[in-house]
């Protein structure tokens, strides 16, 4: 082989080397782009997930608030209910005296 052969050889595999570095760079910028967006998405998700938590623990706490509530309410309408029932009780005793008081005075009358 001659010199000038060996030499186009080189320059040609100096040339491949080139390229092939030219195109690592641009990759290596690709995926640094990449690698930026990608961690700058995590952090906005970082900051969903401490939003969330804030948002969760919120509502335990509403929803403890909520049930308290429905307690009181439930307890409440329970006594309600108590309070009718012997009210509605003394009301039929009542009227039963009075059914009472009416049969005697009828039979006082005849």
């Amino acid at each position: 082989m001659e010199l000038e052969q060996k030499v186009e050889k080189v320059e040609k595999r100096v040339k491949t080397v080139e390229e092939a570095v030219i195109l690592l760079r641009e990759l290596t910028i690709s995926h640094d782009d990449r690698l930026e967006r990608f961690l700058f998405g995590m952090e906005e998700l970082r900051g969903g997930m401490e939003e969330l938590r804030g948002g969760m623990e919120e509502l335990r706490a509403s929803q403890k608030d909520t049930n308290e509530k429905i307690n009181m309410l439930i307890d409440a309408q329970m006594r309600t209910e108590d309070k009718l029932q012997r009210f509605e009780d003394k009301v039929s005793d009542l009227t039963d005296a009075v059914l009472s008081a009416h049969q005697r005075i009828d039979k006082i009358e005849e």
